[in-house]
């Protein structure tokens, strides 16, 4: 049996992520992989930026030295509200992605609950995501509730 080993992203995994994006929406029914080429190349150049000047943290799974899945997450400014009268900052998560042949291993899981965590240890009370049909029991099973559909929220 093998050990996933998660890991924070740097520039170097662009690509990797954006495959795993193009793939995503490709799997939801959202277009082909072909179709869906001109936003690849768009957000490789967009990701790479973005992790780089921490607008955008990314975390994957390896198997044996190659990405499996990956996660991210953009820290926003938000408005104070009600529930969160003193802080100015959102998370919301993108690009939850596991590849077929390592599905159903709990990986997903283990990239969500490093995010969490991180959100938690770095004071970002509030995160959001919009999830797909697949990924909502394992969003649920963390804490994350409905709000409007899709997106839900986990307060930390």
């Amino acid at each position: 049996m093998t050990t996933i080993i998660i890991r924070q992203m740097t520039t170097d995994d662009a690509e990797v992520a954006a495959r795993h994006r193009t793939q995503m929406f490709a799997d939801m029914g959202e277009a082909t992989a072909e179709a869906l080429e001109p936003m690849r190349v768009a957000f490789v150049e967009w990701v790479r930026a973005a992790l780089a000047d921490g607008r955008y943290l990314g975390w994957c799974a390896e198997d044996d030295g190659q990405v499996v899945a990956g996660a991210g997450v953009i820290i926003m400014s938000w408005m104070s509200g009600p529930s969160i009268p003193h802080s100015h900052l959102r998370g919301h998560i993108v690009n939850v992605y596991t590849e077929r042949s390592h599905r159903k291993r709990g990986i997903a899981r283990q990239l969500m609950q490093t995010i969490i965590d991180h959100c938690r240890e770095h004071d970002i009370p509030a995160i959001t995501l919009n999830a797909s049909v697949e990924g909502q029991p394992v969003y649920e099973a963390l804490g994350l509730t409905l709000s409007q559909q899709p997106e839900m929220r986990l307060r930390v």
